[in-house]
């Protein structure tokens, strides 16, 4: 039986002095005929491409259904009402330096009252950061960034702090209520943020 690789070869050889190719391009010309053939043949194979199916870290939580409003949340959190404001806690467990066990609290809050028609993004950002203190709103005006909340209008709010403390916030209007969902007080929970960024995205304004 013949060796194709061979013949490839030498036909390539005999091509290559017909047309004084220089001799790198004949090697490269012989080292992809006969790795062609050896794909083709079977005794090379070509490695595989993998799809990366994404994961809906979502998918097992918690819905909740207010008026007008849902969301889901992680089912290790601990949900309570107090009239219109809604607040998701979870306890952190950690050791200090001193060796002893404390527990720190992270929230998530998420508040709605009724505004007038006419009020704006603005107005309602003024309404609930303006309390009395210019550098802080001036400092919320500085960081405000237009943004959207199921597809509507929002401001997303994140205020520079230190140890620890974070002030961050996602605001909205949708017929006649003003929402304000935010990070409240310690960032104890290690992936607090990436937390509140997936309880936006499943955030849904009903009618």
């Amino acid at each position: 039986m013949c060796d194709i690789g061979k013949i490839v070869g030498s036909g390539i050889l005999n091509f290559v002095k017909q047309k004084g190719l220089a001799p790198i391009i004949i090697v490269l010309l012989i080292a992809a005929a006969i790795g062609g053939y050896l794909v083709y043949t079977g005794k090379i194979t070509l490695p595989q491409q993998t799809t990366q199916t994404s994961v809906d870290e979502t998918a097992n939580w918690k819905t909740y259904k207010g008026d007008n409003f849902s969301f889901q949340y992680p089912t290790d959190w601990n949900i309570k009402s107090d009239n219109n404001v809604i607040f998701l806690e979870k306890e952190h467990y950690f050791d200090n330096w001193e060796g002893t066990s404390q527990t720190l609290k992270s929230t998530i809050k998420i508040s709605h009252k009724a505004v007038t028609s006419e009020l704006s993004l603005d107005d309602w950002l003024k309404q609930l950061y303006q309390r009395g203190d210019d550098n802080l709103f001036a400092l919320v005006t500085k960081y405000a960034e237009k943004t959207k909340l199921d597809g509507k209008d929002a401001l997303h709010v994140t205020i520079p702090g230190s140890a620890g403390m974070v002030d961050e916030g996602t605001i909205a209007i949708y017929k006649g209520n003003g929402y304000d969902i935010s990070i409240q007080g310690q960032v104890a929970f290690p992936n607090i943020r990436e937390v509140y960024n997936q309880i936006l995205s499943t955030f849904k304004f009903t009618d």
